[in-house]
């Protein structure tokens, strides 16, 4: 992905929200240039329109597998964020969506993921801006 100079991430916003942990994950990764944190909320907001629209196919028992590889690859993702909180959600999404029998409660996990995530999706597009 190329980077615009003229799009960049509102840090002090970024900052004050402690749900995204961004303190957490370069403590965890020392090495970790912003640029590439940057790279991963671009990254974040590139594919959570798939993932909601994955979760919202998914409260309504549509168990097609296309939803499963989104799910899995925003669950990569949120690991190497370190939000802890929705690795748990698509944690347990995915192993459900995995056993046979339990469309009833993939269903209703992620009707109740999809209300955090849409949140979460809004709060990291909000902090993102463009210079005029």
């Amino acid at each position: 992905m190329e980077y615009d100079v003229n799009e960049y991430f509102n840090l002090p916003d970024l900052l004050k929200n402690e749900e995204l942990g961004i303190r957490r994950a370069f403590a965890a990764e020392p090495y970790l240039s912003a640029k590439e944190y940057f790279g991963r909320l671009d990254r974040f907001l590139e594919l959570a329109p798939a993932v909601e629209s994955a979760l919202e196919k998914l409260a309504s028992l549509d168990f097609d597998r296309d939803n499963y590889k989104i799910l899995e690859d925003m669950l990569a993702l949120l690991t190497r964020m370190r939000w802890d909180r929705y690795i748990r959600d698509f944690h347990g999404l995915l192993e459900d969506f995995g056993k046979k029998g339990n469309g009833r409660a993939v269903a209703a996990n992620a009707q109740r993921i999809a209300s955090d995530f849409k949140r979460l999706h809004s709060l990291v597009k909000s902090a993102k801006g463009v210079r005029k």
